[in-house]
């Protein structure tokens, strides 16, 4: 067995090390993953994978309603469940009527262990740590490193299964009808359709860098170059953060129109490149093969950074990068990085798109 895998017991160890008796024995698979935008379309090329090692196996993947059109139309999926944390009780029966042969752990709190728990599975892999493992049959060691791609780390479920691994490719289908709302909103706005993207926002106070900073980037994109700008958002919290910003660039800028995600994602895929802190729009640009530009402060830069040469990463120079905050009062990462560097990096993949 693979050496990511730090438990499993006699009886799971010869499954996963016959492929014809893992194949007759794993008929229906389950992915626990109800996370945001970025934890869902990460775990897409998992899913990918399973189905071509799994061809004739049921696939069902359980995720919140914000992230559901994520897995939309994702045809290597054969049904996307939609949980309610308040109905773990629910869930927890749901899933041990399935009788699930192999489930696959990314959530690993108190909610998911109660499924896994009683769910009935032949084989549940989850991490190792927190004295959670104790529910899981096949333990995977955590990344020890920061210096890999994030669904590197998620790859390694797989590799406990023998299943090649599908590369980078992050899939997220958008419909036809959300793509001509996008072209509708660009024909009636738009001068000039070569425009770029700035998603300024974040659910996560310390991955949001400051509105005066953007704003210098929109206005100096303006004067230099015949890019239109759209400033995207998601909530009437982040709406009035664009409008703010928008005012400071002296309205440099349009806003764009409200969108669910797959309009989001319609909208992003017909720009040209993407400026944006670290947050989930982002994910959507790299699933589209979108060129993008990602200001990171207290997310690991290595494992957020898709591994394309049109994505980059840029942050200050300084030693608390990668901290993990989620709030932080101080907020250098931020401060300290200027709009100096993000409009030298534009510069520099221009260049190289050109």
């Amino acid at each position: 067995m693979h050496k990511d895998c730090v438990k499993a017991s006699k009886k799971i160890y010869h499954i996963l090390s016959d492929e014809n008796l893992m194949r007759s024995e794993i008929k229906k698979i389950l992915i626990i993953r109800p996370g945001r935008i970025g934890d869902v379309l990460l775990t897409t090329p998992v899913i990918r994978s399973l189905r071509k090692k799994f061809p004739d196996a049921r696939i069902d993947f359980l995720v919140t309603k914000a992230s559901f059109q994520i897995l939309e139309n994702n045809n290597y999926i054969d049904n996307v469940l939609i949980f309610d944390k308040t109905k773990t009780l629910y869930w927890t029966k749901k899933i041990r009527r399935e009788k699930y042969d192999l489930i696959l752990d990314y959530f690993g709190n108190s909610r998911s262990i109660s499924i896994i728990l009683f769910s009935g599975a032949k084989i549940k892999v989850g991490y190792k740590g927190h004295g959670r493992e104790f529910v899981y049959n096949v333990s995977i060691k955590r990344r020890s490193d920061k210096e890999s791609y994030t669904v590197n780390d998620l790859y390694k479920y797989l590799n406990v299964l023998n299943a090649k691994t599908d590369g980078y490719k992050l899939d997220f289908f958008i419909d036809d009808r959300s793509k001509q709302y996008i072209e509708n909103y660009i024909a009636n706005n738009l001068s000039n359709k070569d425009f770029i993207v700035i998603s300024p926002t974040s659910r996560r106070q310390a991955r949001v860098w400051k509105e005066e900073y953007f704003a210098e980037v929109i206005t100096h994109i303006k004067d230099n170059y015949k890019f239109e700008i759209i400033l995207v958002w998601g909530g009437e919290n982040e709406l009035k953060v664009v409008n703010r910003i928008n005012k400071i660039a002296r309205g440099g800028a349009h806003i764009a129109p409200k969108t669910d995600l797959k309009q989001l994602g319609a909208l992003i895929a017909r720009s040209k490149l993407m400026i944006t802190n670290n947050n989930g729009p982002m994910h959507i640009a790299v699933s589209q093969g979108i060129p993008t530009i990602t200001i990171c402060g207290p997310t690991n830069p290595i494992n957020w950074k898709a591994p394309e040469k049109i994505h980059r990463t840029v942050y200050a120079d300084i030693d608390c990068i990668g901290c993990g905050k989620k709030e932080c009062s101080v907020h250098r990462c931020m401060i300290e990085l200027k709009p100096e560097r993000i409009i030298e990096e534009f510069k520099n993949l221009l260049k190289m798109r050109r």
